[in-house]
């Protein structure tokens, strides 16, 4: 005998309420055991969409600056390749030293004294000092500043002396300088 023939037995409205029971019960266990973890599932992937959204948004609005950003790095190099042409290499600044002395023989002054001092480094550059002494006349002197002047590498000439000395041939002067090259540390 099945459990749903038994129920014949009984009026109708309290088979009515038997259903209604089996049914509500049905519902809550569908409710409690799928539709409530499915509902909860839905409200943490709600939240991560709005999460994946924001920062979808963000991207791209990077997205559209990306190339803003691009040229500026792009300017930045080359401002950084500019400056370390000024500045130049390691290598390079030896050979620099030693073209200054050829330099100012061939400005006409007699290099006494070329001394290299220890060189020194400060965070982006290094520097390579060089006691310098010569003499001659004052227009080769003038000259010999003006070529120091104009070179593209950048240099210093600091704690200039000058000494009015007589020759046979003329007045003439003594100078000593300390001249310093630079180089960009990389």
């Amino acid at each position: 005998m099945n459990w749903v023939e038994s129920l014949e037995a009984y009026p109708p409205w309290q088979r009515f309420i038997v259903y209604g029971v089996i049914i509500v019960a049905i519902c809550a266990v569908f409710y409690f055991a799928k539709y409530k973890k499915a509902q909860e599932s839905i409200v943490r992937y709600d939240a991560k969409i709005s999460e994946l959204d924001a920062k979808i948004t963000k991207g791209l609005a990077m997205k559209d600056q990306l190339e803003k950003f691009r040229q500026q790095v792009f300017q930045l190099k080359e401002e950084m390749r500019g400056a370390a042409e000024v500045l130049g290499n390691r290598p390079n600044v030896d050979l620099l030293v030693k073209s200054m002395e050829n330099l100012a023989t061939q400005c006409g002054l007699k290099v006494e004294r070329f001394q290299p001092i220890p060189e020194r480094t400060h965070g982006f550059y290094g520097e390579i000092p060089v006691n310098l002494s010569m003499f001659g006349g004052y227009h080769q002197l003038g000259y010999f500043f003006d070529k120091v002047a104009n070179e593209q590498r950048i240099m210093n000439m600091t704690d200039l002396q000058i000494q009015s000395i007589y020759q046979l041939g003329g007045p003439s002067i003594s100078a000593q300088c300390i001249l310093t090259a630079f180089w960009y540390l990389q």
